[in-house]
């Protein structure tokens, strides 16, 4: 095999490298190479890339983790607060917009020869494989009245006897459970409410869990509201690693394949644009760091969030995704890169204000399950 070496590193650098081949069992050569492929193909400062490098091989570790933990089907009970969610997906509704999209701008000859309906103008179940397994109803009409729901949900848990809460996600792919947590947990807006909740463990480290919804009859993944009081503000200082609003962008450019990257910041509100929702019903809300207020960072508040009880100066802390925002040059009309946003999937005020303003609209659907329980 040639060897790669990359020279003219820092100090920090090499042996951060040296230090992640001994602790994932490769090669220094392998290591290197994901580095050098960082820096030239991704076009990143050293930096960046060896924090590329980094978290390729914590993604590594974590679908190991995940993929050995899955076979365990033992449920857990666990104990914490929800902070937010991006709301419900639905993976049949997607290929419907996705098909009628390529129809209302190619037309239907260009659909069927794509694969997105049939002669007859059906649209065309186009997944080729669920959860991991080939779908025998691929290419095949889709049901009209047919939904597959998934939903996840963002907090923080612990386990009976643990004072350490640690950051997580709990997601289910069952339609009514779906609903339930819809109605009863976001339309309600019960975050930071303190609650336990059954669930199967995917993935666990020292700060981060991953937990799969399970719909035995016996413990269902249905949320149950607990009286005790918690400081949600020192709980989440205590397990938070927040990101400073001047390292969003290399935190971004790190990250930007995930489909999971997540941040944690904070700052000061300094304007909000309540009256100007965006076409997938965002609204704008700017923070500031108080100890420079040169740096700056605009957030994209999801609509899911169906209140907001804080206003300008107050503190804020936010989780989200980080996402390079697009803006149309006026004189060109080209989709031009902006700056690194995060859009907001849950935000704890530090400070409030006592008026709310309402964001969300409820929905109704006839099959529920409850998503909370007194």
């Amino acid at each position: 095999m040639k060897m790669v070496k990359a020279t003219g590193l820092t100090k920090v650098t090499t042996e951060r490298l040296e230090l992640l081949s001994k602790s994932n069992t490769v090669s220094l050569q392998e290591v290197t190479a994901k580095f050098i492929e960082h820096r030239t193909k991704d076009s990143l400062d050293e930096r960046t890339a060896l924090l590329a490098t980094i978290n390729d091989y914590r993604r590594t570790k974590q679908f190991q983790s995940f993929a050995k933990n899955r076979k365990q089907k033992e449920v857990s009970t666990l104990y914490g607060f929800i902070v937010g969610t991006r709301g419900i997906w639905d993976k049949a509704e997607t290929i419907r917009r996705k098909a009628k999209s390529i129809i209302d701008k190619q037309g239907m000859q260009a659909a069927q020869e794509q694969g997105f309906i049939d002669g007859e103008n059906h649209i065309l179940d186009t997944r080729d494989k669920i959860y991991g397994r080939p779908n025998a109803d691929y290419g095949k009409p889709l049901p009209e009245g047919l939904h597959v729901l998934d939903l996840m949900l963002y907090g923080y848990f612990r386990h009976n006897g643990d004072k350490l809460y640690k950051w997580g996600t709990i997601q289910t792919s069952n339609n009514a459970l779906a609903r339930g947590w819809d109605k009863d947990i976001i339309q309600k807006a019960r975050w930071f409410s303190p609650c336990q909740v059954s669930a199967i463990i995917d993935f666990e480290d020292k700060t981060d869990i991953t937990l799969r919804a399970t719909t035995m009859k016996e413990s269902p993944s249905v949320f149950k509201g607990l009286s005790e009081k918690l400081d949600i503000k020192a709980i989440i200082d205590k397990s938070t690693k927040f990101t400073p609003l001047k390292d969003v962008e290399h935190t971004y450019e790190m990250v930007k394949g995930a489909w999971d990257r997540f941040v944690a910041v904070k700052g000061v509100v300094t304007n909000m644009n309540l009256d100007r929702p965006d076409a997938l019903g965002r609204v704008t809300v700017s923070i500031m760091n108080p100890e420079n207020e040169d740096e700056t960072l605009r957030i994209r508040v999801n609509p899911t969030l169906t209140e907001i009880d804080f206003g300008e100066l107050s503190e804020i802390y936010v989780f989200g995704k980080p996402e390079r925002s697009m803006y149309r040059d006026r004189e060109t009309g080209k989709l031009e890169d902006g700056d690194v946003v995060v859009d907001a999937f849950g935000i704890y005020p530090v400070t409030k204000t006592p008026k709310a303003s309402s964001l969300g609209e409820s929905t109704s659907d006839d099959d529920v399950v409850s998503g909370w329980l007194e």
